[in-house]
């Protein structure tokens, strides 16, 4: 059974065979930690895990036609660490399933300023670099935009380039001000965009799923498989819209106990087909 409800504050595909799923980023400043662990939702504080005094946050890449997540283990957990963590890019293992970030090599985060509910992301020049189109552009500031929402009490974030206040980025000046949001992002986003759980999360029933969809009528699919790809729930939930308007969706999913280790999470629009093909996503998961 799946019980659906909004989340308190605005979070902020074709048929065919499903897309390999991912795995969770390495650490950065910290020893990855294998204990269960619980990722943070969008607006609120991510939770520390066990080892080391490691906390996971969530860094956003780019997959196929929008952003998805990927799990980091850092020192402190907060938006500066999470930037960091973004700027180090994909690994290798990220890059051979499909994920990539449009942010330059070689740019860094001098400073995360935060007052009220914006956070001020001072950048190196380099992340203004190249000619990209400007969709390669929003796609880069979104990036950005949604590594640092995913903490309690940033909604917006403004841009600064080495010291200086930015309006603009890059060549096609894709403007940066007044401070955006995630809602004015989500052309750099698929037909869904899930939150929790993080690939590799270790989960047990019930299972919380939650994220942003703009899905047909604001179903959002969700399907849940063993390790063998039998089938432990085949489900959806409802958005707070749809139909063109960007909504949010939270879901638990009760399941009986898997004969197997591991598994992936489905979530998808099904009017764009059965299954998490091209506009879905696919998400690797443990079982407690």
């Amino acid at each position: 059974m799946v019980t659906a409800a909004a989340l308190a504050t605005a979070c902020s595909s074709g048929a065919g065979s499903a897309p390999k799923a991912r795995g969770g980023h390495p650490p950065t400043t910290a020893t990855a930690s294998t204990a269960p662990r619980t990722q943070p939702q969008a607006g609120s504080a991510p939770t520390t895990t066990a080892g080391a005094g490691a906390h996971e946050v969530l860094v956003y890449l780019v997959h196929g036609a929008g952003l998805t997540i990927v799990s980091s283990n850092v020192q402190v957990a907060d938006a500066d660490h999470a930037i960091q963590a973004l700027l180090a890019g994909p690994t290798a293992a990220d890059r051979a399933l499909g994920d990539t970030t449009t942010i330059p090599a070689g740019t860094t985060v001098r400073s995360v300023q935060i007052s009220g509910d914006t956070a001020t992301v001072d950048l190196s020049a380099p992340f203004t670099s190249g000619a990209p189109l400007a969709s390669v552009l929003r796609d880069r500031v979104a990036q950005v935009v949604y590594t640092a929402t995913q903490f309690a009490g940033i909604s917006r974030v403004a841009f600064a380039i080495d010291g200086t206040a930015a309006r603009t980025i890059g060549p096609t000046n894709f403007q940066v001000d007044p401070p955006l949001s995630r809602l004015d992002l989500t052309a750099a986003l698929d037909t869904v965009l899930t939150d929790a759980p993080a690939p590799g999360d270790i989960v047990t029933s019930p299972m919380t799923v939650r994220g942003m969809g703009d899905t047909f009528e604001a179903q959002v699919s969700l399907r849940l498989r063993d390790a063998n790809g039998h089938v432990l729930a085949d489900t959806s939930t409802q958005a707070t819209s749809g139909n063109g308007v960007w909504g949010t969706f939270s879901a638990e999913i009760s399941f009986a106990k898997p004969s197997t280790a591991s598994g992936t999470l489905e979530v998808f629009d099904a009017s764009e087909g059965d299954g998490a093909g091209a506009h879905g996503q696919t998400i690797p998961i443990r079982f407690k």
